[in-house]
């Protein structure tokens, strides 16, 4: 095996430079350079709310090793300041899977004696890496001393979310203290790895940020082709891009009385993604305690509405290949951020997830991985993040639902009177068995684009509408002279009977196993039927490297490539809501059309059984405030006036 050693190097980390080292351990990854931080946080206009606050934050950089064969290191920090000696972060889990960069977890200074208004300044620690979870603290040898920098977080937007006053002591009260990173053993489930991009934000633009990130990395996990710049220009599409994208959009644009502004992001985030990439991305939400008070599209189905299985949630939907944005809320405040991995250690889960590193400097983007504990929140039956103040509302997921099927045994270039039945699936999940249980004809009678099938996966039971964007036919290919590489191409022309008569000088797109590869048909020697059929032979030239190569002709068959989509309504029960507050019903043009049955800007409406009460209790000092998750309002005293 080889020798590991932790190089630890010196490293600037904003204004403080560290360097430590470690035992030797086997392989080769390097876990090192950890610095410290302690957040004061900011108010409305920029104004400092709570400085030396009990939230700190610790980095350490990671330089991963793909030969490494060790799956999981655990970091363990032990600091002592004056008479206070805790053992501050426990069993922090670096994956070995994932890319170089910066990791970081929350430390709650109160374990070491600190409290909110009181400046660190400095303490001394020592810390260990091992391949093992930790039973007990670090031994206190060889200790060093940290210089803790001051660090920017925004509390809260505007003088309309933040609490009234902001005092010290109310910042103290609503933002609580962290949860950190402490004990529960080893990692025992783990889901993700997602190496998102890296995007700057721009000021309260954490949305934006949130889904450009997960846009990104959906483009490149699918190769579904979205590129920035002219044709012939093209480069690839930056998580930086897609945030730009975002923001032309319209997201992250608040309205004039600030209302509805989250549902609308997610909108044009939708439409968005589905303009880029034809419709092949789906968004869905698990909406807790009815954050989104505005219905959202039929387009963006919505999942079940608890939080006791939050984690889990997030864990399938990371296991499908999908992605997950999550917004938080605490009083008054609220922050969108990126997931990247979903693990468990002991009783606990976390998440990892990306945002901005340093809020307010646009010359600071999230280069560095963060890590959550989910806990118990602390005034419902909801999950907090990071703290028990703060509650998870929405969880959004996006994931690629355009489908690439063949039918096996089908008659290609035939029509097809009767689509029910069995499919297969190619892309983008290989070997997925389908069954079309119901079809809505466009009218031409046979299958053809335009038309609805509302398909089940045999594997899982899952199921839904989908689309029919094209129909085409596949060929089945095996690479001579070997035979042992087997690929499905579609032809991408209109010709179809024309191309099973001579396949030659037509263009075929690869599905499987190589996605969105090109080949031209310069060569096609006929078994002797007179068409493109089984045990053919062709030639196919590489668009790209422009290499020919012979394969023989396994299978032609029917192919489609549909979108999830649900047809168009035809009575109002096709356009029922969860929200009692909300009006509904199906125009002619076969669209969903919502209302609210309340007027928001003067009423706060029980969206459980739609029962509307005042907002204003005509009181001139007391702030009203509507949840729009109950509709219970509430009349808070104003600060008196000087």
């Amino acid at each position: 095996m080889l020798k590991r050693f932790l190089r630890c190097h010196a490293a600037l980390c904003g204004a403080l430079v560290l360097s430590a080292t470690s035992t030797p351990l086997y392989a080769t990854t390097d876990v090192c350079c950890l610095s410290f931080e302690q957040l004061n946080w900011y108010g409305p206009n920029g104004t400092l709310v709570l400085r030396n606050s009990v939230w700190g934050l610790v980095s350490v950089t990671v330089t991963h090793d793909p030969d490494d064969p060790i799956p999981i290191y655990y970091v363990n920090i032990r600091a002592q300041r004056g008479t206070y000696d805790a053992w501050i972060v426990q069993n922090l889990p670096i994956f070995n899977d994932e890319e170089d960069g910066e990791e970081a977890a929350d430390i709650d200074l109160r374990d070491l004696g600190i409290d909110n208004g009181t400046q660190v300044g400095s303490f001394d620690y020592v810390w260990t890496v091992s391949d093992t979870h930790a039973i007990t603290q670090p031994a206190w040898e060889n200790p060093q001393t940290a210089a803790v920098t001051n660090t920017v977080r925004n509390a809260w937007e505007s003088v309309d979310e933040a609490p009234n006053p902001v005092t010290p002591g109310d910042a103290a009260e609503k933002l609580g203290a962290p949860a950190g990173h402490k004990k529960d053993g080893e990692v025992t489930k783990d889901s993700g790895a997602r190496r998102v991009g890296g995007v700057q934000e721009d000021h309260n633009q954490c949305a934006a940020g949130a889904f450009a990130r997960s846009f990104e990395w959906l483009n490149r996990k699918f190769k579904l082709g979205i590129v920035k710049g002219d044709p012939g220009e093209e480069l690839p599409l930056s998580a930086q891009v897609a945030y730009q994208q975002m923001r032309d959009a319209g997201v992250g644009d608040r309205d004039a009385n600030r209302t509805h502004s989250r549902e609308r992001w997610l909108e044009r985030k939708d439409t968005l993604v589905r303009i880029k990439t034809g419709k092949k991305i789906t968004t869905k939400v698990i909406d807790i305690g009815n954050y989104l008070t505005y219905p959202l599209p039929a387009r963006i189905p919505e999942a079940a509405k608890t939080g006791d299985d939050v984690a889990a949630w997030i864990q399938a939907e990371l296991d499908k290949d999908e992605d997950v944005e999550l917004w938080y809320t605490w009083d008054g405040g609220a922050h969108a951020v990126t997931i990247t991995r979903v693990y468990r250690k002991g009783d606990h889960w976390y998440v990892k997830y990306r945002d901005d590193k340093h809020q307010g400097n646009n010359g600071e983007g999230d280069r560095r991985q963060k890590h959550a504990k989910l806990v118990p929140h602390a005034a419902n039956t909801d999950v907090g993040f990071r703290t028990d103040k703060n509650r998870i509302r929405t969880v959004i997921s996006e994931s690629v639902t355009a489908k690439n099927m063949d039918r096996p045994g089908s008659d290609p270039g035939s029509d097809i009177p009767d689509p029910t039945g069995a499919w297969h699936e190619l892309w983008p999940y290989y070997c997925n068995d389908w069954v079309c249980d119901e079809w809505r004809d466009n009218g031409s009678g046979v299958l053809d684009e335009c038309d609805y099938l509302h398909m089940e996966k045999t594997q899982t039971g899952d199921s839904a509408w989908y689309h029919v964007e094209r129909v085409t036919i596949t060929i089945t290919v095996t690479e001579k002279p070997l035979l042992e590489l087997t690929s499905y191409l579609d032809y991408t022309g209109d010709d179809i009977a024309g191309t099973l008569s001579d396949p030659t000088e037509t263009q075929w797109h690869e599905v499987y196993p190589q996605y969105c590869r090109l080949f031209n048909c310069v060569g096609w020697e006929d078994n002797g039927d007179g068409r493109l059929s089984a045990s053919d032979q062709i030639l196919l030239q590489d668009k790209e490297t422009g290499e020919v190569k012979e394969y023989h002709v396994d299978a032609v068959s029917t192919n489609i490539e549909v979108v999830q989509e649900e047809p168009p309504c035809t009575t109002d029960d096709d356009c029922t809501h969860h929200d009692a507050c909300v009006e509904y019903s199906c125009d002619p043009d076969g669209t969903c059309v919502y209302a609210l049955s309340y007027h928001p800007e003067t009423d706060c409406c029980d969206p459980s059984d739609g029962t509307v009460s005042p907002i204003d209790d005509g009181d001139p000092c007391t702030s009203d405030i509507c949840d729009p998750g109950t509709g219970e309002v509430t009349h808070e005293p104003r600060a008196s006036a000087h």
